[in-house]
């Protein structure tokens, strides 16, 4: 990662370097064999060794949300939330959403597509999908996947706060702005897994939590929902 003095000095002078450069670090993570900025964690973990590590970091923790899934472990890193994919005891994929912390997310996007496909060629491919395509490639024998949650800034209702839809946190659910509590970041979903089976497991249960949070976020915002 970038050490601080250089992070607070490109925040002012290059922004959008900075983020696509942290982006691309996250990227690489594979080849390190570790998912993690932060922690020794890895696909093929234990969960009772991945919960040590973890245990005063959970902010989700999603039980059988989809078939075939038995965990889902959210943690905060921001501007990045991990969410572990577990099944029968076994870290099988991770999920990285990184927030976008700029308002120009197009251009940015469009930086980060060109890198991957100047790093991953001999791999990558483009899958049409709603707005952004889906991205998919081979690094370091670990299957990836890239997917455009947002790609502009979503406002929350505050009373989303006291609404227990999703059970723990906000920040284990929403890559929020920074200061502003009830604003979340334009968000790119990176999927890793060591399976090609993993991957898609992880991109279903990627799916259904999203849709769960739009429905959730639609209903919540609705205008007069409580004049009745």
């Amino acid at each position: 990662m970038i050490d601080r003095i250089k992070r607070g000095i490109l925040s002012f002078i290059n922004k959008e370097y900075l983020i696509i450069n942290e982006f691309l670090e996250t990227i690489k993570l594979p080849v390190s064999g570790k998912i993690s900025h932060f922690h020794d964690i890895f696909i093929g973990m234990e969960e009772s060794r991945l919960r040590n590590i973890l245990e005063k970091y959970i902010l989700r923790d999603h039980r059988n949300p989809i078939n075939k899934i038995n965990y889902v472990i959210s943690v905060n890193a921001w501007p990045e939330i991990y969410r572990y994919v577990i099944q029968e005891g076994i870290v099988v994929a991770v999920i990285v959403e990184v927030g976008i912390n700029s308002n120009k997310f197009m251009k940015i996007f469009n930086k980060i597509k060109k890198k991957l496909v100047d790093l991953f060629a001999d791999s990558l491919s483009e899958h049409e999908f709603i707005k952004y395509p889906l991205l998919l490639w081979e690094c370091s024998k670990h299957f990836c996947l890239l997917q455009v949650l947002y790609d502009e800034d979503l406002n929350i209702n505050p009373i989303f706060y006291d609404y227990n839809y999703f059970g723990r946190e906000i920040d284990g659910t929403f890559v929020r702005k920074p200061n502003k509590r009830f604003t979340v970041l334009p968000t790119i979903a990176i999927v890793f897994a060591k399976e090609p089976e993993y991957r898609s497991l992880a991109w279903l249960y990627l799916q259904f939590d999203l849709q769960k949070r739009r429905n959730s976020v639609a209903f919540l915002n609705m205008p007069n929902m409580f004049d009745k």
